[in-house]
């Protein structure tokens, strides 16, 4: 096995590669220089099929895996590991495509077969590229046939739902833990070492931040948004610990701008309003989706969605590029709140205070708890 890191411990996927050639072929040690230079996520090659499975299946079950194999390999194998979670799409390298196509075409995390490497690495590269959009966050699932069971008789996924967000209440209560801000800043630090463009916005953050900015630097395309929804995506308690100061400086300001709402619209009954939002899911995160249809869903970060459908349909992947056979599929929520008050989970309207202003976006707390209904539709 080599391992090849290409990317900096932003990037949680893994590019694994096995064939048995690949350390001879000339072809493939020039695909290996390419991906490189793409630099989409950690690179590792294997020759043995064994060692490969049991990397897949230790080492990289909490990553988000992107699997290249030989036609040779294929056969054997990805049927015997396709379902893992972690697998996210699978393309199949080869000279026989005709081959490939008889036994891969049932399987839908089958992204390709490729017989060039040009090909190959634009669908690769692609596909990174959409499951890194910022704007993916996971979620958990929350069954309502359990609410009134104890918690040690919970599912995993349920009791997961909670814990997470007892964990984030008390990060609130562990603010003035240390030097919770330098905390942050050397994290940041550490992470882009090696990007000058963020490391000036990490200095500029570090000189000009206040607490009543903590959306603007939400919604700023910078290292922040990017390291904390990783953090949060991942539910990398360390990482998260060390933004304590800024998620309860966010959740503040998301706090007030929720009760100055209220009280313009205390004259209201029944008021309610939809968002939108648009996300990449991969084909195991939709089928759990849809087979949780009326059940609770937790989204486990801060939740940014808009008032503007249209804006967020840009953000959507069009029908052409990802269709019902894709590893990654592209979802389109549609979100309805109502019946809110003093006592619901804080939501804030951050068009004035947002980066983004013209994207109309509205920010969710964290606690929220959406009821599940999924159709199938080509956009």
């Amino acid at each position: 096995m080599a391992n090849e890191n290409i990317n900096n411990i932003t990037n949680d996927c893994h590019i694994v590669w096995l064939d048995s050639h690949i350390e001879t072929d000339r072809r493939s040690q020039d695909i290996r220089g390419r991906i490189r230079q793409l630099g989409r996520g950690c690179l590792e090659t294997f020759v043995n099929p064994d060692q490969c499975i049991d990397d897949i299946t230790t080492e990289l079950i909490e990553k988000k895996v992107f699997l290249i194999i030989s036609n040779s390999f294929g056969q054997a194998i990805v049927p015997l590991i396709y379902e893992l979670p972690q697998i996210q799409a699978i393309y199949i390298y080869c000279r026989d495509q005709k081959a490939a196509e008889i036994w891969s075409k049932s399987i839908v995390k089958v992204s390709g077969i490729f017989t060039k490497p040009k090909e190959l690495l634009q669908k690769l590269s692609d596909d990174v590229d959409v499951y890194n959009k910022d704007n993916n966050i996971p979620m958990s699932i929350f069954h309502l046939s359990e609410r009134d069971k104890t918690l040690q008789n919970l599912s995993k996924e349920s009791v997961t739902s909670i814990w997470y967000r007892l964990i984030l209440r008390v990060l609130r209560l562990m603010v003035k833990y240390g030097n919770a801000k330098a905390d942050m800043i050397t994290a940041c630090q550490a992470s882009y070492h090696d990007n000058n463009a963020q490391k000036r916005k990490i200095n500029d953050f570090e000189k000009d931040y206040s607490t009543t900015r903590a959306v603007w630097w939400y919604t700023y395309d910078s290292f922040l948004y990017r390291l904390l929804n990783k953090a949060l995506r991942t539910q990398d308690m360390e990482i998260i610990f060390k933004f304590r100061f800024f998620i309860n400086d966010l959740q503040n300001e998301i706090e007030k701008l929720y009760h100055e709402y209220l009280n313009n619209y205390s004259f209201q009954s029944n008021h309610h309003f939809t968002v939108y939002r648009s996300q990449v899911l991969s084909m195991t995160e939709l089928e759990h989706l849809q087979q949780n249809i009326n059940e609770l869903i937790s989204m486990n970060s801060f939740l940014s969605a808009t008032l503007n459908s249209e804006v967020a349909a840009l953000y959507s992947i069009p029908g052409d590029q990802l269709n019902e056979s894709s590893a990654l599929q592209s979802v389109y929520f549609i979100i309805d709140v109502y019946n809110f008050g003093k006592e619901t989970t804080p939501f804030a309207f951050v068009e004035h205070p947002s980066y983004n202003p013209d994207e109309k976006e509205v920010l969710l707390f964290n606690r929220y708890y959406f009821e599940s209904f999924v159709s199938r539709k080509t956009w």
